[in-house]
């Protein structure tokens, strides 16, 4: 084959770390009476580390999500409910096989690096406040919610008089609700702003800006999980340093994107379930507990993030293949999937569902792929059981070359792409600043652009060509081997990250602007690149060894192997490193909210105040803040729209205050002084299309406000 992997499919039994009976310390693992021993060998700490974290955070999203639902998630009912579901589910992590052969060196080393990088990325974390993008909308959404306990933001119509055309309370990444819009709820799946809740909570701004390095460095730990169970416990620390120093990986950390969470969810029930699955064929109770756990992990991702449903409708054949091989792991991990899977689709018909009915054209082609991949799996299994396919296993091998070769077409297929097509989208809202962009950039212009034939080259950026040909060859490899032997640990792990990153690879599904758009690189494409190029480096070293049974031949080929795929993500990453974007954005809005008075009535009277200050002055400053849009709805409000909406709110009994982005639209808008209550100059990601994002730009934010008692004209 020409890469010996056979060191690293091999199924590993449970491990006997932590059950020593002339030394009971713990309480009695079942009725048989055996001793469970909580002992902290290196296995099971690197064991623990890498899945706990994730199980938390899902019993908190169960928990609090009914709570956030009612409105009423407070600190002390949501901590109430959520510790006694939290200690249920982390219960059967006793259980937990230890990684084997584990060195004290690799667990310090990963979890000096997962150290640093949580603090590197809470140090440098973006203050994206002042609403341009989408980590604007998750942070507004999170300081909410931890100041009102739910995710339903009244619109106080009755301030203005009540609906009218004349008015606005909508803004980009909040969608009116209700049968006059009475209320806006945030864009996105709630779980989101569930999750920095407790940063909300014990931080304000600073808590919720800095959470999502924490969940970030948690999922690296739970990477190196993963490539600790599957590769080898000695380069789990190498996984996490490659993947932790990939430009999309920092980027996201320090930005209140849900990436990160969902990453954590993903891999750690990935780690869940390869510990299930990994047991003996008749495992005893633990196996069980784990695969439900797994489910419930991994099953609860749509909650974060509604592209998290890609991977749970993978998990219906992972479920499949472990029942036609009767596996007694497949229905606690189809209970776990269907339980969790509740939350999100709950979500989804709820508070969340004008977002998703605004993703139908995306949505649709997911969930028929879903229904297709749930009848296939039925029909397969059924098959299996019945023995129709009995006639299959004398072409085992041919299967497993067949499985090979369609890994290594797809990728060729994405090499391949942009010389092969062109990928478009519909014209919509995003048009007009993708043909701006392009002029900026010399790029012909045609606003339909998607650049998605181009994200095998976006990976490339941040990965390297090399380490793309190792990943490739040792996928290759893999599903050769676990078709032609059936090892279970990593067949589900490859059925889920593979088929995930072509997925994502051939449609991510997102505005086409570097670093925006990397981000979808993030839950799976990057973490199965970087598993599956440690287990080529793997691989090569125990060839090494082999040949030459010298270790300083060895480490030189591994100490190789490990620059190869460390020194082109450190390039890429390095013109971002240390950047911090758009600080001081916090200290700008509290400027803002002391502008206005008990009474007062915000107007947002231009295009670029509507879009960015109508959340913050409502949410934030807890003012009445409305949009009077101009004609067409992009322009400047005239005086004569104005002088409607601000009769109203005399009508009505508040004080308008007209608010705009400049200290240009207010003269012609009345006669009363205006004066300048926020300014900043800071700095935001650069906007590339054709190559990854290596500087920031300047941005200057100011808001300017004027009493509208004395209206010009």
């Amino acid at each position: 084959m020409g890469v010996d992997l056979s060191g690293t499919v091999a199924p590993v039994p449970e491990s006997p770390v932590g059950r020593e009976p002339s030394r009971p310390t713990g309480p009695d693992e079942g009725a048989g009476g055996r001793r469970f021993a909580v002992h902290l060998a290196p296995g099971r700490v690197l064991a623990l580390a890498s899945t706990v974290p994730a199980i938390v955070l899902a019993g908190w999203l169960v928990a609090v999500y009914p709570l956030v639902r009612a409105g009423v998630a407070a600190p002390l009912p949501a901590v109430a409910v959520a510790v006694p579901v939290v200690a249920v589910l982390v219960w059967p992590a006793r259980r937990l096989p230890a990684v084997p052969r584990t060195p004290r060196w690799a667990v310090g080393a990963t979890l000096a690096v997962v150290a640093a990088f949580a603090a590197v990325a809470a140090s440098r974390h973006g203050e994206h406040v002042v609403l341009r993008r989408d980590p604007g909308v998750y942070a507004l959404a999170a300081h909410w919610l931890a100041s009102h306990g739910g995710l339903t933001i009244p619109t106080d119509l009755a301030v203005a008089g009540g609906p009218s055309p004349a008015l606005t309370v909508e803004s980009p990444g909040f969608y009116p609700v209700g049968p006059v819009g009475d209320a806006v709820v945030p864009q996105f799946m709630s779980g989101a702003a569930i999750a920095l809740l407790p940063g909300g909570w014990l931080g304000g701004w600073t808590g919720i800006l800095t959470a999502p390095a924490v969940y970030a460095a948690l999922a690296l730990l739970a990477a190196a999980g993963l490539v600790g169970r599957l590769v080898g416990p000695r380069w789990a620390p190498v996984g996490a340093l490659v993947l932790g120093l990939s430009q999309p990986v920092m980027l996201t950390a320090r930005s209140t994107l849900s990436e990160g969470t969902a990453q954590l969810l993903l891999l750690g029930g990935l780690c869940l379930l390869v510990d299930a699955v990994g047991t003996p064929r008749s495992p005893g109770a633990s196996a069980r507990p784990l695969a439900a756990l797994a489910g419930l992990v991994a099953g609860v991702g749509p909650l974060v993030r509604i592209e998290a449903t890609r991977e749970t409708l993978l998990l219906v054949p992972v479920v499949g293949w472990l029942a036609a091989r009767r596996r007694p792991q497949w229905l606690p991990l189809a209970a776990g999937l269907t339980a969790a899977s509740a939350f999100g689709i709950w979500d989804a018909v709820g508070p969340s569902w004008p977002y998703v009915s605004d993703l139908t054209r995306v949505l649709r082609p997911l969930l028929a792929l879903g229904a297709v991949l749930a009848a296939g799996t039925v029909a397969a299994v059924v098959a299996t059981r019945r023995g129709a396919l009995r006639a299959l296993r004398g072409h085992r091998t041919a299967i497993a070359w067949a499985g090979a070769a369609l890994v290594v077409g797809v990728a060729g297929y994405l090499f391949a792409r942009p010389w092969l097509q062109v990928t478009h989208f519909p014209v919509d809202q995003t048009t007009r600043i993708l043909e701006g962009l392009q002029r900026d950039q010399g790029l012909p212009v045609d606003g339909t652009r998607l650049y998605a034939e181009q994200t095998l080259r976006w990976v490339s950026w941040y990965v390297g060509w090399p380490a793309l040909v190792a990943a490739t060859a040792a996928a290759a490899v893999l599903v050769w081997r676990t078709l032609r032997v059936g090892d279970d640990r990593w067949g589900v792990t490859l059925l889920v990250l593979l088929a995930s990153t072509a997925l994502v690879l051939y449609r991510p599904g997102i505005t086409p602007d570097h670093p925006w758009a990397d981000r979808r690189l993030v839950p799976t494409v990057l973490p199965a690149v970087t598993l599956l190029a440690v287990c080529a480096v793997a691989a090569a070293t125990r060839a090494a060894r082999r040949r030459w049974a010298r270790p300083g031949r060895e480490r030189l080929v591994a100490a190789a192997g490990v620059a190869v795929l460390a020194v082109p993500a450190v390039i890429a990453s390095w013109p971002l490193a240390v950047a911090r974007t758009e600080a001081g954005e916090p200290a700008a809005v509290r400027g803002a909210c002391a502008a206005f008075g008990p009474g007062d009535v915000a107007l947002l009277v231009d295009a670029r105040t509507r879009q960015e200050w109508m959340p913050a002055l409502r949410q934030v400053c807890g003012v009445p803040t409305f949009g009077v849009p101009g004609q067409p709805t992009d322009n400047d409000a005239t005086p004569a729209e104005v002088g409607v909406v601000v009769g109203r709110v005399r009508a009505a009994g508040g004080h308008p205050v007209l608010v705009a982005q400049s200290g240009g639209v207010l003269p012609r808008l009345a006669r009363a002084p205006q004066r300048q209550v926020a300014r900043l100059g800071t700095a935001e990601h650069a906007r590339l299309l054709v190559r990854p994002a290596d500087r920031l730009v300047p941005l200057s934010i100011e808001l300017w406000v004027t009493p509208a008692d004395a209206p010009a004209g």
